[in-house]
């Protein structure tokens, strides 16, 4: 048997070992034909620290508690955090490169 996947943003990491994960999914309305965005809030079971805004895939599990159905099977960091450490990376290289010409 497949288990269900869906793919979210995380957006509470406060709880020890559950992440919050926020599915949104596209929806036609019956009347109007539009798409409208809905948004579910999942909580997932996960062993390790997971940052806020990283997109996390969750599949559907046995009960875990009370509210846990889902658990954290991967996850992305999010870009600024990327970017962050790409920042402090290329200031070290700086710092480096001037270290070197001063001697």
């Amino acid at each position: 048997m497949a288990s269900h996947t869906l793919k979210g943003v995380v957006v509470s990491n406060a709880a020890r070992n559950t992440a919050v994960v926020e599915v949104v999914r596209r929806k036609k309305h019956l009347r109007y034909n539009k798409y409208i965005s809905v948004s579910k809030r999942y909580k997932a079971h996960t062993d390790e620290y997971i940052p806020i805004n990283s997109v996390a895939v969750i599949a559907q599990t046995r009960p875990m508690s009370s509210q846990k159905r889902w658990r954290v099977v991967s996850y992305e960091k999010p870009k600024s955090e990327i970017i962050e450490g790409a920042v402090d990376m290329a200031a070290e290289n700086n710092e480096q490169a001037d270290n070197s010409k001063n001697i």
